[in-house]
């Protein structure tokens, strides 16, 4: 009795951090009882290619450098026959660690821990009332969360690193421009917030980082440019309409099917919001202290 009544008291006080894990947990028990493939697709995920399908890309990559091929060009081993589209750091993680299918899955589960951790701070500092965490809930429990989770993508990699880095920065801003760095390192895009934590709230010194960090990153892109050209040539999103600018053209095509819903899902429009929700909790944070 006493420890159902302290579990009933943190749903009280967590609900939708509660429900969040909860759906996570009976996720994790139909994938023992029913398999993989079954439990997707009773999630309305109708293409199945292999688990962790995004991860297999990176994993191919040293086998295609052995070969001496470029696998942002030509990447033969992986399933689907795909280039990596990814930056080159990947691959030569993948070779440092020797990647392979069975530890396609460690990566994968750690991947999906990580998501976990992040929604929850998110979560956490958003306030436990249940009117300022349910936008949170529902885009976290949303089919484009999911399609990142079954895909093995680094975005997730990438998020935990950005959140934290966000969390971190009124308590260690060099903590927080190193996470927001090496984001940025490994998957590009993050280097649109470095402008955002500009403040005149975080002194000279803090801002003069803050600059030197999206300067440092920038320079990093444009040295690579070649390899952004290659990571642009390679990526998927014009062929199954799950991300980019692509997703918007597609969606009057494809939204008379269920699964064309699924698949025109912006996967990382959860990441945006996740970021904004954070930056303006953040800055309110600031602002409260500063009082």
């Amino acid at each position: 009795m006493a420890v159902r009544r302290y579990a009933l008291g943190i749903v009280g006080r967590y609900p939708a951090a509660s429900l969040f894990l909860l759906a996570h947990l009976l996720f994790a028990a139909s994938l023992a009882i029913y398999g993989w493939d079954r439990t997707w697709l009773t999630l309305g995920f109708v293409e199945l290619p292999p688990h962790f399908t995004d991860l297999r890309t990176i994993a191919a990559a040293p086998e295609a450098m052995a070969r001496g091929l470029d696998p942002l060009v030509e990447n033969p081993t992986d399933p689907l026959n795909r280039p990596m589209n990814y930056p080159r750091i990947w691959a030569y993680m993948a070779q440092y660690m020797h990647l392979n299918v069975p530890g396609l899955t460690v990566v994968g589960g750690a991947f999906w821990l990580l998501f976990i951790v992040s929604v929850l701070i998110v979560m956490r500092v958003s306030g436990p009332e249940w009117r300022s965490n349910r936008y949170v809930l529902l885009l976290a429990l949303s089919s484009a969360s999911w399609f990142p989770l079954h895909q093995g993508n680094n975005d997730l990699l990438i998020f935990f690193l950005v959140v934290v880095g966000l969390f971190a920065f009124a308590s260690c801003k060099s903590c927080s421009l190193a996470m927001v760095g090496l984001a940025t390192l490994l998957k590009v895009y993050p280097v649109v917030l470095f402008p955002a934590l500009l403040s005149r709230d975080n002194g000279k010194t803090a801002n003069a980082g803050i600059i030197g960090s999206f300067a440092a990153c920038v320079g990093y892109w444009i040295y690579n440019i070649s390899d952004l050209n290659l990571i642009r040539a390679g990526n998927t999103a014009h062929a199954n309409h799950s991300y980019g600018f692509g997703s918007l053209q597609s969606i009057p095509k494809v939204l008379p099917s269920y699964e064309g819903m699924l698949w025109a899902t912006n996967a990382r429009s959860e990441l945006v919001f996740f970021y904004r929700r954070l930056l303006g909790l953040h800055s309110k944070q600031e602002a409260e202290q500063g009082d």
